[in-house]
């Protein structure tokens, strides 16, 4: 039933817990956000609850803007929000790049920290050499941005092109490489009722001048491209999974405080006379 929420059922969900439950309400996206945060939120002043969805959220919350009630506090995946002008309320925060994935990877360098501890040396160079790029992450930021270009280009012309499930292990060639050509066909074929020509396509595709140019990068994508591409670097073949549950082990609140979003976060609450995150223990003193 939540599941289907539109923003109205959501802004009146909020204000009913508003009538009896004086602590911050922190809203996000879907249950996998609240059971990767919540650990991290005083409980005691302030409840999580998923908004499931970031469409019904920022209807919600521009409604609650208008009422101006200000004792909930929403963060959702920036996507392409600001590139295509979208209206973001002032109590809704966005993650700094496309996901919270991507921002975990990218700026709590939860990527380095991963290849690093299952990067094979010699594979490694050998890897680097042939692809020509400085490191592996680059590497794989680079191939994620093509992908990312394309969706950018599909939500900016408005062309609803299905880039779900897309097959990485079919698309991502040794070493490091992804032909445009063959995705969009793969693309076009994907999404129904679409005539439209791929080539004709990848013609028209614009040179990203976004910046950062990892800023269209998701955290799908970037998972997907380390995992078809382990066993090039690595003596494992790592799968979606096991990455994803890297990351949800590594976080802890020293890895949040370098994303932007969580620094917004505490920022807001503070200006608002809340809380939202548990202190960050003291650091042990060094023996002498």
């Amino acid at each position: 039933m939540f599941e289907y929420l539109e923003g109205t059922d959501l802004r009146a969900y909020i204000c009913m817990l508003q009538g009896s439950d004086r602590r911050l309400i922190f809203v996000l996206e879907g249950k996998s956000d609240v059971r990767s945060l919540e650990r991290f939120v005083d409980q005691d002043e302030c409840t999580v609850i998923a908004g499931y969805g970031k469409a019904a959220i920022l209807e919600a919350f521009y409604e609650l803007e208008i009422a101006n009630q200000d004792r909930c506090v929403a963060l959702v995946d920036r996507d392409f929000s600001d590139l295509i002008d979208e209206h973001v309320p002032s109590n809704v925060i966005l993650t700094e790049l496309h996901d919270r994935e991507a921002d975990l990877l990218l700026r709590a360098n939860l990527i380095d920290d991963f290849i690093s501890a299952i990067s094979v040396p010699q594979m490694m160079s050998d890897l680097l050499k042939d692809s020509g790029d400085s490191n592996l992450r680059s590497a794989i930021v680079r191939v994620a941005i093509i992908v990312g270009s394309v969706r950018l280009y599909s939500q900016l012309e408005s062309l609803g092109l299905n880039l779900s499930k897309l097959p990485f292990g079919t698309l991502v060639k040794r070493p490091m490489r992804l032909d445009t050509h063959e995705l969009m066909q793969m693309i076009v074929k994907k999404t129904s009722n679409c005539d439209l020509d791929p080539h004709r396509l990848v013609e028209r595709l614009p040179t990203t001048t976004v910046e950062p140019r990892d800023r269209i990068c998701s955290g799908h994508d970037l998972i997907s491209i380390i995992s078809v591409s382990s066993n090039w670097w690595s003596s494992q073949n790592v799968g979606k999974r096991e990455i994803n549950n890297y990351i949800l082990a590594t976080v802890r609140l020293d890895v949040l405080e370098k994303l932007l979003w969580y620094r917004e976060l505490a920022s807001w609450a503070t200006a608002k006379g809340h809380k939202i995150w548990q202190e960050l223990p003291s650091p042990v003193p060094k023996a002498n």
